[in-house]
């Protein structure tokens, strides 16, 4: 059994600690992301698309302000609808969506996607649409992705 002399231990004491807080430093260990930030997306994004905006209003914001078409999803009505209305195609990138059964019609687009160590945090919101393609509510919802 190997016998450590206090210069040893004194010694391990003393680098061991800024070692591990280096490494949780590092790897961003000790970042907590428990929806605080997916609160704060959702408030931003209620000042630019308030509850009652119509459907094209909300994906007019999505392809021109927020630069993100090509990372998420709309009701297949509203590409449409917007494709027809502004005649443009190339900048829609959004995988069409629909269900015939709930007749649920929302947007869902990454809003947000930053490493966050060895996982890439992201924040999704999804606006939410009544029967008259009103916007009723915005969800956010936080995540990784990685090992």
């Amino acid at each position: 059994m190997p016998r450590f002399t206090l210069r040893q231990l004194l010694l391990t004491a003393a680098v061991f600690p800024p070692l591990i807080a280096a490494v949780w430093y590092c790897f961003d260990l000790g970042r907590v992301h428990t929806g605080s930030e997916e609160n704060a997306v959702r408030k931003k994004l209620l000042t630019y698309t308030p509850p009652g905006a119509s459907a094209m209003q909300v994906l007019a914001f999505v392809v021109n302000d927020l630069h993100r078409s090509g990372q998420g999803n709309a009701y297949h009505q509203y590409l449409e609808d917007y494709r027809a209305s502004t005649g443009r195609d190339d900048d829609l990138q959004l995988t069409p969506t629909g269900d015939e059964f709930t007749g649920e019609r929302t947007i869902e687009v990454v809003v947000s996607s930053r490493p966050s160590g060895l996982v890439t945090h992201e924040v999704s919101a999804t606006w939410h649409f009544d029967a008259q393609d009103r916007l009723t509510d915005i969800t956010t919802r936080s995540y990784g992705i990685g090992p």
